[in-house]
Order: structure tokens, then C-alpha cells, then sequence
């Protein structure tokens, strides 16, 4: 159950370990939050009773998934939840809700929408880029922003960084917005099992969701997103395609023996048409591999974390990708060849 994944394990408010369970006549409403980020999800029912509880979301998740029936016929005793089924009959200990958290309702009316799995690609083709640390919230986050019809969607550790560009209608106005990277990893999971319009919008401090049943709420960061737009490189000194395939043995060869920092060198050659990827570990041993590439440019070397490429092969669908190198000692691009939409960047490594 997605509402599962989002209750939190709060040993302080420990009623966040519970998930909320509302029934009308003709509707269920399920509700879990951590305070961070919250979902709630209706489901059409035959009711007989109205009524409300909160049952521990795991016990709960457990046993759906471990019943075969299609329907099971769930009434309330006391503060009990009884779940009958053709075979089984469980009782489940319950709270009363009065302590429970509503969601902030974040209005929807001035919104603007766009297909969700859409919305979704944009978030999983960055989120990688992200920084894991708590430290600095503004970069362990992706930003969203709009520019010139475009849903912009942005992370970055401050040793890469990925950009992903999504064409949306009737799009105006919309001000940029840190969502933190755990919110980001549950509203994609949540997400990728829906389709339809998703519905968007923001306020102070929330950003709203909702397609279908379902209606989410994340927390937003009160911070600003580094000009990164500063460090996209200008000037394009020399470029290089190759095929994603080949590009991909070499990193796995590479990552065998690089050293503990995963460093690569990179030496592009333009005569021999050829990209020249080394590595060398202390404890392992050395490799040096060509790639046959089209250059067009100088002779260049760098130096590149092996893990950071790696790390965006999964992200390109091309056949074929391109770097883009100003010079040696500057920031180098990635894109797919039949991705426009999409940039990578990576800042070189420094060579002794």
C-alpha cells in the first residue's frame, strides 16, 4: 500500500505510524503522513456504517497482500477493525482519531496539469544528481521551475548536475520549487502506477498533487537553488559522440580498477578518432581501453569521476551520446543525440 510507505516511524508522535481509514456511504478514504510529505486515496465503497480509525499501516498492508480474495467486508467493532474474507477472519487493534493529522489542502482551482507519467520522468531522469546529505537542504532537493514554457526540472550534489526540460501547455507563472529528495523518491514511486492528468500547484510552503483518487502533499524547502545556469559551458572547444553501448563496457572495465576515489583519465584524440579511457588501482592493476568516437575539436585530457558517468548512462535512451568539452580543466557536458531536452553535467576532477 502506498499509504504504508509514507506513515512515519516517529517514536516521538508515534500516532504517524498509523494510518488514517474514514468511511462515508459511498467512499473510503485512506490517509498517511509523515508531516514531511502526506497521501490520501479515495476508494468507492458500499458502506453501512460511517464512521473513522487508525490502524498500524504496516499489519494492515500485510494482510492485503497475503489475502486472495477480491473483496472482504471490513467493519468496525469498539476500536477494532474486523476484516472478514471467504477464508479468514482477523481482528486488528485500532486508535481512535482525534489525533490524527489532516493534510493541508493546498487549492487547486488556479493549477495547471500535464500527464503524470511525464511529470515523472522529469523527476527520475535528475533525482540521481541529488545530494544524499541533510547539510545543505537546498541541494538535497529538485528544483522546479518554468521557463519559456518549459517545467524545468533540476538537482545537482555541486559536483554534477542534471537538467531535464518537459514542454507544457497553458503553463504561466509558476515559481520555482525545492522538493526534498525523499519526498521526491516516494512521489515517483506513488506516481509511476497512475495515469491521466496530474494536477499541480504550490503554495508558501507545500506543493499539492493530485490525479485520479489520489492526492499528495510534500513539504516544500524555504531556500534557493544555486545559478546553475551560470556553469552550463558556453562554448563548445571540442565534441565528442560515441555509442552509448560501447561507452558503457568501458565505465564497467574502468570501475574494476579505479582507485577508491573512482577516478578516470580521459584522453580525447582527434587524429586517431579515438577516446581513450584509463584507470589504475593500487591494490589491482591498470587498464587502458579506445573507443572509437567522431570528434570534432582538439586534443584534450581530464580527469572524471567513473561513477558520476555511470551514473546517467541509465537516464539516456539514445544510441549514441555526446561530450562536450571546453577544455580539459572545465565542466564537460552529456547529452543523448536524439535527447535535446535532457543535459548532464560533470565537473572534472583535479589532475596532479
Amino acid at each position: 500500500m502506498h499509504a504504508d510507505r509514507v506513515s512515519g516511524k516517529n517514536l516521538s508522535l508515534a500516532i504517524l505510524n498509523n494510518i488514517y481509514l474514514e468511511a462515508t456511504e459511498t467512499q473510503l478514504t485512506i490517509r498517511s503522513t509523515n508531516l514531511d510529505i502526506g497521501i490520501e486515496v479515495i476508494i468507492p465503497i458500499s458502506c453501512e456504517e460511517i464512521g473513522s480509525l487508525v490502524v498500524k499501516g504496516g499489519v494492515l498492508s500485510s494482510i492485503l497482500s497475503n489475502l486472495n480474495d477480491d473483496t472482504v467486508i471490513v467493519t468496525r467493532k469498539n476500536d477494532n477493525l474486523i476484516i472478514q474474507a471467504q477464508k479468514s477472519r482477523l481482528t486488528v487493534k485500532g486508535e481512535p482519531t482525534e489525533d490524527y493529522p489532516t493534510l493541508p489542502k493546498v487549492a487547486l482551482d488556479s493549477t495547471f496539469t500535464l500527464p503524470v507519467e511525464v511529470f515523472v520522468k522529469g523527476l527520475e531522469k535528475v533525482a540521481f544528481s541529488a545530494s544524499k546529505s541533510d547539510i545543505k537542504p537546498e541541494i538535497s532537493s529538485v528544483y522546479i521551475w518554468e521557463k519559456d514554457g518549459y517545467l524545468i526540472s533540476v538537482a545537482t550534489d555541486s559536483f554534477r548536475l542534471a537538467e531535464q526540460k518537459i514542454k507544457v501547455k497553458d503553463i504561466e507563472h509558476f515559481p520555482g520549487v525545492l522538493i526534498p529528495f525523499k519526498n521526491v523518491q516516494e512521489i515517483t514511486r506513488i506516481l509511476s502506477s497512475y495515469t491521466g492528468e496530474l494536477r499541480l500547484n504550490i503554495d508558501d510552503n507545500q506543493i499539492a498533487l493530485a490525479v485520479g483518487n489520489l492526492y499528495i502533499t510534500s513539504r516544500v524547502i524555504n531556500g534557493k537553488f544555486p545559478d546553475y545556469q551560470r556553469i552550463i559551458p558556453k562554448d563548445e572547444g571540442t565534441r565528442v559522440t560515441m555509442l552509448t553501448q560501447d561507452l558503457v563496457k568501458v565505465l564497467k572495465m574502468s570501475q574494476l580498477f579505479s582507485d577508491a576515489y573512482k577516478q578516470i583519465d580521459i584522453a580525447v584524440k582527434p587524429q586517431e578518432e579515438l577516446c581513450t579511457v584509463m584507470s589504475e588501482s593500487s591494490t589491482i592493476g591498470s587498464q587502458t581501453t579506445d573507443i572509437s568516437v567522431v570528434v570534432e575539436g582538439e586534443a584534450l585530457e581530464t580527469r572524471a569521476n567513473q561513477q558520476y558517468i555511470m551514473d546517467v548512462v541509465g537516464h539516456i535512451s539514445s544510441a549514441s551520446i555526446i561530450f562536450t568539452f571546453t577544455d580539459g580543466s572545465k565542466p564537460f557536458t552529456l547529452r543523448g543525440v536524439d535527447d535535446k531536452d535532457f543535459l548532464y553535467i560533470v565537473m572534472p576532477m583535479h589532475r596532479s
